[in-house]
């Protein structure tokens, strides 16, 4: 299954703050990710999108990519693209990781 995986860590952000695991679970979208040009263009609404946070307190959740998809945010530093991630049926589910993000904290596996 084509799988977007972003990751939320404890250094981003404290618990309850805008770019937090908790954050992103309360509120359904995850901010500002940047996200490559090649997977940008192949990420559609539907992928299975898991969040992590896989440091200080190792948490995961499951969801659906909602619509319309990816939402461009601006730019990152380097010129790369920023997109907010809107994610729907969002559920904690029990610890797991199969990836090694990007430095941007973001991995796709398109099956």
């Amino acid at each position: 299954m084509a799988t977007l995986f972003i990751h939320a860590p404890y250094w981003k952000a404290a618990p309850g703050e805008r770019y937090s695991f908790e954050y992103i679970c309360k509120t359904g979208i995850g901010e500002g990710y940047a996200i490559w040009r090649k997977w940008a263009a192949i990420i559609k609404e539907g992928w299975a999108v898991v969040l992590l946070r896989s440091d200080k307190q190792q948490k995961r959740a499951e969801g659906i990519l909602a619509g319309p998809g990816l939402v461009p945010t601006g730019l990152y530093v380097n010129g790369v693209q920023r997109y907010n991630v809107p994610i729907e049926r969002l559920k904690e589910v029990s610890f797991k990781k199969e990836v090694n993000f990007n430095r941007y904290g973001v991995w796709v596996i398109d099956c």
